[in-house]
């Protein structure tokens, strides 16, 4: 799933050993994210917008996006959430039985969802089998200029592909965590130049700061998945919990 995020994320630490080896503890870091819940709220009013019947995403990791769609889409026929990492999907599916658990939604939602291991540029899915394809932290780990490699091309060709006619894609991708203010990455800015001029997606900055239990768990995640430079920027409130800051770039079009 995703890059999720990192400020010179895609280079150090070793995420797609994280994805593949760690997801447990991934799961943990991303459940501490989206503190003021803009993530959220911007992804219900999406749903809420229109219907989707038929959702398909790219990177689906352990499920964050998942999760929230089988809340807010009620007319949901049918989840694919795609991963390269089958240890992920495996994380995904063990989340969304806590959830019906829980009480977050029902059995009848919940088996909505098939996950598929796959990767965004070979998607063995139908032609026009989706009504909205979500991409969440994910697309920039073949699309970075470290990469050397540009992958887009071949992904937007395989997402309209799979989407049906006036079908929408939404992209989301860090613009920093551990900084003070949004900011597209070194690495991202060819990627995201091209999804905004070469793929005319809009933009929409949302503010997705993590809200950690306590100190010790702040530093042991924050260092963990984004290095040693965000710890400088972890803030302590008063009630003990830790608070990172970090912003998210929305991205959505109209195919």
């Amino acid at each position: 799933m995703a890059s999720e995020h990192s400020a010179d994320h895609i280079a150090v630490p070793d995420h797609d050993f994280i994805y593949e080896h760690q997801a447990d503890k991934y799961d943990r870091l991303i459940g501490c994210e989206d503190d003021m819940l803009e993530l959220r709220q911007a992804l219900s009013a999406l749903l809420q917008a229109e219907s989707h019947g038929r959702v398909t995403e790219l990177g689906a990791g352990t499920g964050r996006l998942a999760r929230l769609v089988l809340q807010f889409a009620p007319q949901l026929v049918e989840y694919t959430a795609c991963d390269a990492s089958a240890s992920m999907l495996r994380q995904l599916e063990a989340n969304v039985r806590r959830d019906v658990e829980a009480g977050h939604y029902d059995s009848v939602q919940a088996n909505r969802v098939r996950t598929v291991t796959a990767s965004h540029h070979r998607l063995p899915l139908a032609d026009a089998s989706a009504d909205l394809v979500l991409a969440g932290w994910t697309i920039c780990y073949a699309c970075s200029d470290e990469e050397q490699n540009d992958m887009l091309p071949t992904i937007m060709e395989e997402a309209c592909r799979i989407l049906r006619p006036g079908g929408r894609m939404v992209i989301w991708e860090t613009l920093g965590t551990g900084v003070e203010a949004p900011e597209v990455l070194p690495l991202l800015r060819g990627y995201i130049e091209a999804i905004e001029q070469r793929y005319h997606f809009r933009r929409t900055i949302l503010q997705t700061d993590f809200r950690f239990p306590n100190l010790y768990e702040a530093e042991s995640l924050s260092a963990w998945f984004f290095g040693t430079e965000a710890l400088r920027m972890l803030r302590q409130e008063a009630d003990g919990t830790v608070l990172l800051p970090s912003f998210t770039g929305m991205w959505v079009k109209e195919w």
